[in-house]
């Protein structure tokens, strides 16, 4: 469908932007992992939206690297390529 999925560090979220700019799909992942660092679609069938989460923000990560991090998974209507 001409689109991809992108992390939004600073918005907290990962969004499905369409060729033009245009955004079809926002998701926040669950708690405290608000940082959104990176995406992948995948899985069997194409429609797992892997997402690669932080818990931290600018000024902790400035500090010694203070992060946790987690993937999490969530289907998604429309399949990779």
């Amino acid at each position: 469908e001409g689109a991809v999925w992108v992390g939004m560090p600073f918005l907290g979220e990962f969004w499905r932007v369409r060729d033009g700019g245009d955004i079809s799909d926002r998701i926040r992942p669950a708690a405290p992992y608000t940082y959104c660092v990176d995406c992948a679609l995948g899985g069997k069938d194409g429609h797992t939206l892997f997402m690669l989460c932080a818990d931290t923000d600018v000024n902790r990560l400035a500090n010694d690297w203070d992060s946790t991090a987690s993937v999490q998974a969530m289907q998604v209507e429309v399949p990779s390529a």
